[in-house]
């Protein structure tokens, strides 16, 4: 397996990896919209949730770099103990499962009910588990060239479909103002929970920096890509704000829509 023969990849590629995580399931399908109940703090969320993000980003960097040969399950039996570390490795394992099973759902669930209602979701789930098992195979420079591919057109996309939604005569910045909260601080718990959950897709970098070949650039690089995410998540969240008013806790797949 290429994790056994120590394949590096790039700092950009490392960047683009820890975007595409956090953007795929964000931009599909964003759970954050429904729990808000005035859309003019939509977008408070996913800036608070980012600066809370940098500093989980941070820890797991800052340990990678001080056990440079070691993934976060291979440290976490260093720092823990044996017993502790072994619990810890089989939660990060089923967690990283749970991520990539809900992001399957995701990805299936917008195709059927959007583009390709006639499909059954368990084919295309099915099709691309396959696909996604070869990759797997192919190695993590493989998914790294990919990433590196494909970033540079997410983002594209989403600001495009982000200007276009501005200039329609749909969208009314007035939704936007006035800020307050009627209900408190408290009004920002759960949304903003909800949005940090979703960064836990970056744990999967304590299982890839040992294989960056440029690792004293692994933290800006690293924090780059949360701010990177938080940026366009709080931009998405402003345009569908502005273009669905207060519908927007009401849709399911707003911004693909």
């Amino acid at each position: 397996m290429s994790f056994v023969n120590k394949e590096k990849i790039s700092g950009y590629q490392l960047f683009s990896l820890l975007v595409i995580s956090r953007l795929v399931s964000a931009s599909l399908l964003n759970p954050t919209f429904n729990l808000i109940k005035t859309p003019a703090i939509g977008w408070v969320n996913e800036i608070i949730a980012g600066i809370l993000a940098i500093a989980l980003v941070g820890i797991i960097v800052y340990l990678g770099l001080k056990f440079p040969d070691k993934t976060i399950i291979g440290y976490a039996q260093i720092l823990l103990g044996s017993v502790a570390g072994k619990i810890l490795g089989v939660f990060l394992v089923l967690s990283f499962i749970l991520v990539a099973a809900t992001d399957m759902r995701i990805l299936g669930e917008t195709l059927i009910t959007t583009i390709l209602p006639e499909i059954p979701i368990l084919v295309f789930i099915i099709s691309t588990l396959v696909l996604v098992a070869s990759l797997a195979r192919c190695g993590l420079e493989v998914n790294g060239r990919i990433a590196g591919f494909l970033m540079p057109m997410m983002i594209v996309l989403l600001l495009l479909i982000g200007a276009l939604a501005s200039i329609c005569t749909i969208s009314d910045f007035s939704y936007l103002s006035p800020f307050f909260l009627p209900e408190g601080p408290r009004e920002l718990i759960w949304p903003t929970s909800c949005s940090l959950s979703s960064y836990a897709h970056l744990l999967v970098l304590g299982m890839i920096i040992p294989f960056v070949n440029v690792s004293a650039k692994n933290i800006p690089i690293s924090l780059g890509a949360v701010l990177m995410a938080a940026f366009l998540l709080t931009f998405q969240s402003l345009i569908v704000a502005s273009f669905f008013g207060p519908l927007m806790n009401t849709l399911t797949f707003p911004t693909f829509v």
